[in-house]
């Protein structure tokens, strides 16, 4: 798969299988990787989650507000904790 994506944009992301505290399923997810990196079928990640109450002190959770531009659905955070690389077959479709 060719995967077009691009520094910033949030994709749905399958993360499947996963072991002990990962984050699962598939959900958002921010692509950091630089676009240098375009050539490797990999991108590297932070997963997003829908806004919790019990995230507004921890912070590694980063918040992202819902826009039209971005495509998400609700209030976000993106969880720098589980920044990880995944291969470009992981990625569902381009949410905004």
């Amino acid at each position: 798969m060719t995967l077009n994506s691009k520094r910033g944009e949030i994709w749905l992301v399958q993360l499947d299988p996963t072991r002990g505290q990962e984050i699962q399923k598939t959900r958002p997810a921010v692509i950091i990787s630089s676009e240098m990196l375009s050539s490797i079928p990999m991108r590297i990640i932070i997963p997003v989650a829908k806004w919790q109450p019990k995230f507004q002190n921890r912070p590694f959770m980063i918040p992202i507000q819902r826009t039209e531009e971005n495509g998400l659905d609700t209030d976000s955070v993106g969880n720098i904790l589980q920044i990880r690389s995944v291969a470009s077959e992981r990625f569902v479709k381009c949410l905004g």
